[in-house]
């Protein structure tokens, strides 16, 4: 078993892929989940880290300047980016549910 990759993958028992959770191996397995991810920096300002709020803002940005052309949003990563919100999303309830164990005392 291999160390744990983030945060979120405390406890996890299936740490095996490449050092990375099974979430994050899934991810990063495809390129186009990370192919934005320059683009985004430069064009947006965006940070590169997993929040919500970071993703949120960064999907509005997206949106915006797509102004409901689905073929701008196809080409600006609109669709990475929500599966990033989403995982960033489910990354903060988790690390709300650790936190709720900690101070329920179990």
């Amino acid at each position: 078993m291999g160390q744990n990759c983030c945060k979120c993958c405390k406890g996890e028992e299936n740490v095996e892929y490449e050092g990375r959770c099974e979430v994050h191996a899934r991810l990063f397995a495809s390129p186009d989940n990370v192919k934005y991810l320059l683009k985004w920096q430069k064009e947006h300002g965006f940070s590169g880290k997993l929040s919500v709020e970071e993703y949120e803002r960064l999907v509005k940005n997206i949106e915006s300047r797509a102004g409901g052309n689905r073929r701008k949003l196809r080409k600006s990563g609109h669709g990475a980016a929500e599966r990033w919100l989403k995982e960033a999303k489910n990354r903060r309830a988790g690390i709300e549910r650790a936190r709720g164990k900690k101070k329920g005392g179990g």
